[in-house]
């Protein structure tokens, strides 16, 4: 019974207008759940993300717990470094530039 019901609702999806639709594109559901909270923003109280608890999580599961982290410079310096190895030098100028700047490096 439960692959049945799954089955049957493999192709619904949740549209940018909050509605429900399926593969044909006919609606559902009018808003998402009944009540059109979306539960990727209901992790923290007041914010879409608790980074505190993330950031639990990454210690818990990290492998290299004894280590102490890197400070700015160390990060940048430890950047450069793997920028000028062979797989990174052959990089667009533009896609280095945009990869700086994902890592904060003006």
């Amino acid at each position: 019974m439960q692959r049945r019901l799954v089955k049957s609702l493999e192709d619904l999806c949740c549209q940018y207008d909050s509605t429900v639709r399926n593969s044909t594109g006919e609606i559902i559901q009018f808003v998402y759940g009944g009540d059109g909270l979306d539960p990727t923003y209901m992790e923290a109280k007041d914010r879409p993300v608790d980074f505190q608890r993330s950031l639990d999580h990454i210690k818990a599961a990290s492998p290299y717990a004894d280590e102490e982290p890197l400070d700015h410079v160390e990060l940048q310096q430890a950047f450069n470094t793997i920028m000028e190895t062979d797989p990174f030098k052959s990089l667009g100028v533009d896609f280095q530039h945009e990869l700086r700047l994902v890592i904060c490096f003006p």
